[in-house]
């Protein structure tokens, strides 16, 4: 029988989260992803808002952009006083002065913003708090919401922020700033339980609906962002059992996302052996606070190390039930101990295996939680174990610990230290929490770590199954966000990764042998762990609450004892700043066209994430650059501190310039862009006149697209109109807009990747080029695609090829793989008139990337440009009837007028040159695998 607490507290005990399989799926709750573009980061840090913000009290700051809506997702820097902060009313006044200040940084009305937690934990002096954002509604129901009537929050803290010794040390935006107002519900509270009944695992079986709550959920779909109007629902089941909560669409009734709370998912499961479990070794340790009744009334509780003093000559009787755990036997009556004298042993005879070990289990790692988190609930709190449940191959906590039966290959789970180790963890997460949220992707990581901290082992639960499987194993490299399958288990793997990893990062640090024994670097990391999980990070935001804990100066600005160590192990797993990417990156504005006869200033600077933990300096810094497809030149840049700066000498008109920057620092020779001569950047010299420009934002241009070879299976012609998805090296923006036309987005069963033994292609509409005799075509382009020996990507004019990518000279890996939107600028000689563009993918049965990605399109005449006699006027207007899949933007009540500007206006017109660093930055180069020279952390 289930224990009353879990019947009594829906709402505050996490319902369960299980260790291994059933039958149940769940697609998981609602998340995004964040991937960190290199220079789409550098383009958004040009922002005014934020640029306002280090040029006052932000200054030094640094942060990692939601590149969807362009706020910034994490920042940090010197920490900013914020005055006494006595109670929550005061932090509230604070962090309203700071909104009031910077106006333009959080993106939003700071009227819209509601005070949704401020919990200060005295151990640590931390102030964790959390703003929701309220977005006006139609249709709101008065009286029935926070933040007003006609108001309803989005899902997810709009405003996340960390306060130590009253300084603000972190700062985290995701206010939507775009999202102005949407749509009247179409559904009302009793519908929306039942759409996600019988759209959801519950269907028409017997359940108990519990909350309704209406908010904004974003939601990313087809590789696209939404936000919708919800209903958030949650219902209890018992077939299959758990604790859903579903987001019903309040417009269209669609169940968009919903997950168990009871968690139940299958796991990767390796072959490994172990003492702690069921491998035939069998210990007897101490059975810690114990119960004993007996002797005419008398009785005891054992002490810590299971001793007794008893007076001597009656009969007494002990059952597993003491100050901190009780053990109930589901599958019949409790095991009792009977003794008159000596030191008794529980056996079998006594109680079931489960009985025992359970309860020995749960008392070693309480003991480690008494060590590192004795202010944490799940340490002092009376616990229930629940052993002997009659079901097979899990476990899982709802406020109590529950562990199932021997069978269908598995053995008990009660009698496996690991999983009791892990179901506990699952406590330990939940009444750690100050701010945040109970992330079941973080959880279920968190609770492997919490068993690794006890065995220093990386696989967990040997001999879960009973051919001696373990059910996981923590020290694979799985990377943030490419190794995501949207399964809790296997995508938390990514984060206890990061901390197996930081376990042998702290052992370098203090000189010891990694994983052989649980001295400084064990306790140095298990006190990170467990300050770090308070905040209730998720996998994108969690190194920052990390780097937070570990701070001992209320100033993150001068690195913190383990920073480095930090960076290393979550960047080897594609977390924080030292993942995606690297530590370094050279900011570089993108030349746009320019004027003839001058020379032609270009401005770099080399920014270094982690001073304290690399010694950065630029040795040398070049520019490249070809003209019209001729032979590489080559400059020096001068070279101040980490700025550099040089020129391009002028250039006649009509010239296209293909150029890249090349800097040393000592270590590696680093390119912008990453591809060097293969992938520049490209600009034109002289005057154009505009004869078309389609920028997507509004339809799809009258784009058509066509399989031209290769088998016609679904996805084989897979050009998408709409935001681009962000996957197999796709962005995740378009460079202005929110559309683009590209290669396979992503979503459903698509990966982002172009298929192999394909030929496909992409064309505009006819374009009229009024008889002109040269023809300038220039649109941005984000192209991955495998070396050219292998997979083609051209353009087209007409039916002849004006561009096709680099293709090596042998079997090699030199491919074209954009990280930012680049300009591409090719000429028609002796015109097109009327003029069809096309972009082609030709792939062979091999390696695919993420393909085309076209946004911006435009075509000009040159100024000295003849008209050619008799030339077509260009009638044939080509619309196109091809609708393909129109990717209508799922945002579709998202006012694009509002808000920050992410992309900083259309590019299809010739620009002037940025000049100096000072006119903005753009384009970043992130470097992997840089190598950490120094660390803070003293032995």
């Amino acid at each position: 029988m289930l224990p009353v607490l879990s019947l009594l507290l829906p709402s505050l005990i996490p319902s369960a989260h299980a260790f291994a399989p059933t039958e149940i799926g769940d697609p998981g709750a609602p998340a995004r992803t964040y991937p960190s573009n290199a220079g789409p980061q550098v383009r958004l840090r040009q922002q005014a808002g934020w640029q306002a913000f280090l040029a006052g009290e932000g200054a030094g700051w640094v942060a990692r952009f939601d590149e969807r809506t362009g706020t910034a997702h994490r920042a940090w820097g010197p920490s900013i006083p914020l005055g006494p902060l006595a109670d929550r009313s005061a932090v509230d006044a604070a962090m309203r002065g700071l909104f009031a200040r910077q106006p333009g940084l959080i993106g939003v009305d700071a009227a819209q913003l509601k005070l949704k937690t401020a919990n200060y934990l005295a151990e640590t002096d931390t102030w964790y708090v959390e703003y929701d954002r309220y977005v006006p509604v139609a249709g709101g129901q008065p009286g029935t919401q926070a933040g007003g009537p006609q108001a309803l929050p989005l899902y997810g803290a709009a405003i996340t922020a960390r306060i130590r010794g009253e300084r603000l040390m972190l700062l985290g935006i995701d206010s939507y700033p775009e999202l102005q107002s949407v749509g009247a519900a179409e559904i009302g509270r009793d519908q929306a339980f039942l759409l996600a009944a019988t759209q959801g695992p519950i269907g028409l079986n017997a359940r108990e609906d519990l909350t309704a709550v209406e908010m904004i959920l974003p939601l990313e779909q087809d590789g696209s962002l939404a936000l919708r109007r919800v209903w958030a629902v949650r219902s209890r089941a018992e077939i299959p059992p758990g604790l859903f909560q579903g987001f019903v669409d309040a417009q269209s009734g669609a169940l968009l996302a919903w997950f168990n709370e009871y968690r139940s998912f299958s796991g990767t499961v390796y072959g490994t052996h172990a003492t702690r479990t069921l491998d035939g070794s069998y210990s007897t340790s101490p059975m810690p606070l114990l119960d004993i009744d007996g002797g005419n009334g008398g009785g005891t509780t054992t002490a810590a190390d299971g001793s007794f003093t008893l007076p001597d000559g009656a009969q007494y009787t002990a059952v597993l039930e003491g100050d901190y755990a009780t053990v109930e036997n589901d599958a019949g009556g409790e095991g009792a101990l009977s003794f008159s004298s000596g030191s008794p042993t529980w056996t079998t005879a006594s109680a079931t295996q489960a009985e025992i070990s359970s309860y020995v289990f749960v008392h070693q790692v309480r003991d480690w939680g008494l060590q590192f988190g004795p202010e944490v609930d799940m340490v002092t709190d009376p616990l229930l174990i629940i052993v002997n449940q009659n079901q097979t191959c899990n476990a899982y906590f709802d406020g109590n610990l529950n562990f199932f039966r021997a069978g269908d290959g598995c053995n008990n789970t009660g009698e496996i230290g690991d999983v009791v180790y892990h179901e506990w963890g699952h406590g330990y997460h939940y009444y750690s929490l100050q701010a945040g949220t109970f992330d079941s992707t973080i959880s279920e990581g968190l609770s492997d770590c919490v068993a690794f901290f006890q065995t220093l082992d990386p696989y967990i639960a040997p001999y879960f199954g009973t051919d001696g499987s373990a059910i996981r194993r923590v020290d694979q490299d799985r990377v943030y966000p490419d190794d995501l399958v949207n399964e809790s288990h296997e995508d938390g793997l990514i984060f206890a990764g990061a901390i197996w990893d930081l376990l042998a990062e702290m052992s370098a640090t203090y000189n010891e042998t990694p994983y052989a024994s649980k001295g400084r670097a064990w306790a140095e990391t298990a006190e990170l762990f467990t300050n770090g999980i308070k905040a209730g990070g998720t996998l994108e935001s969690i190194f920052e609450d990390f780097v937070v804990a570990d701070d001992d100066n209320n100033d993150l600005s001068d690195g913190t004892p383990h920073l480095c160590e930090l960076l290393t192990a979550f960047g080897q797993h594609g977390l924080g700043y030292g993942g995606q990417g690297g530590l370094l990156s050279i900011d570089h504005l993108s030349l746009q066209n320019q004027a003839a006869q001058v020379d032609i200033p270009v401005t770099a600077a080399l920014q270094n994430l982690a001073p304290l933990c690399n010694d950065a300096a630029i040795q040398s810094a070049s520019i490249r650059w070809s003209v019209d497809g001729g032979g590489w030149q080559e400059a020096a840049m001068n070279i101040q501190d980490l700025d550099v700066s040089g020129n391009i000498p002028a250039q006649a008109d009509g010239a296209i310039v293909s150029y890249y920057l090349e800097i040393d620092d000592g270590n590696d020779t680093m390119l912008w862009p990453p591809g060097g001569e293969r992938a520049p950047y490209t600009f034109y010299v002289g005057g154009l006149e505009e004869l078309y420009c389609e920028t997507f934002d509004s339809s799809d241009g009258g784009y058509t697209h066509a399989l031209l070879d290769g088998t016609d299976r679904e996805g084989a012609d897979d050009w998408v109109y709409g935001g681009p998805g962000g996957l197999s090296g796709d962005p995740v923006s378009a460079f202005t807009g929110r559309q683009v036309w590209g290669n396979d987005r992503g979503g459903g069963n698509y990966n982002g990747a172009y298929q192999s033994d394909i030929v496909n292609r992409l064309s505009s509409v006819s374009i009229d080029t009024q008889g002109a005799s040269t023809l300038i075509v220039q649109y941005r382009r984000w192209l991955t695609v495998e070396d050219g020996i292998y997979d083609r990507a051209r353009v087209y004019g007409n039916d002849a090829i004006l561009w096709e990518n680099h293709a090596s000279d042998r079997a090699g890996d030199e491919h074209t793989q954009d990280v930012d939107w680049v300009q591409h600028t090719l000429r028609i000689e002796g015109g097109a008139d009327p003029l069809v563009l096309g972009w082609e993918i030709a792939s062979d049965g091999g390696l695919e990337f993420g393909g085309w990605n076209v946004d911006d399109v435009c075509v000009y005449r040159t100024a000295d440009s003849t008209i050619i006699p008799g030339g077509d006027t260009g009638d044939d207007t080509g619309t196109g009837s091809d609708a393909g899949d129109t990717g209508a933007d799922e945002g579709q009540n998202l006012d694009s007028g509002k808000g920050i500007d992410i992309a900083g206006g259309c590019a299809c017109s010739a620009g002037d040159s940025a000049g100096g660093r000072g006119a903005g930055l753009a384009a970043g180069l992130l470097l992997a695998g840089l190598a950490i020279q120094r660390r803070r952390a003293t032995a």
